[in-house]
């Protein structure tokens, strides 16, 4: 499935979309350019090519590995756009609650924790 990633400026106006295609721990992410902003895109791109040390960094995941490799998984890769995009001026939009599914048995880890007030 596809999970778009709105980047928004300072102002809070669409700077270029990021889009992630997979689930949870496997896919790929693109950057698309609006039109007249291809050079948002392109400042976007060449900083996560720079950023090659956010390859090796485990993120905190909501999914039943508990760990995400930046640039790699969709929470590591969401983890990454918040390191860079500030040096550009840049941030991530609303999302709309639209992500890869966590899996089950997450789920039902953090619900025997709510029973066993919080103790996972």
């Amino acid at each position: 499935m596809t999970y778009e990633i709105p980047i928004i400026d300072r102002e809070g106006n669409a700077a270029c979309k990021a889009l992630w295609e997979g689930e949870l721990y496997h896919g790929e992410f693109t950057i698309i350019a609006y039109p007249g902003l291809e050079e948002n895109a392109t400042n976007v791109i060449g900083m996560i090519e720079k950023r090659t040390d956010i390859n090796d960094v485990k993120y905190h995941s909501e999914g039943d590995d508990n760990l995400a490799n930046g640039w790699h998984t969709y929470e590591g890769f969401i983890c990454g756009l918040r390191i860079v995009l500030p040096s550009l001026g840049f941030s991530i939009g609303h999302i709309g609650g639209i992500t890869p599914d966590v899996g089950l048995s997450r789920v039902a880890a953090i619900e025997a924790a709510k029973v066993n007030f919080g103790i996972e």
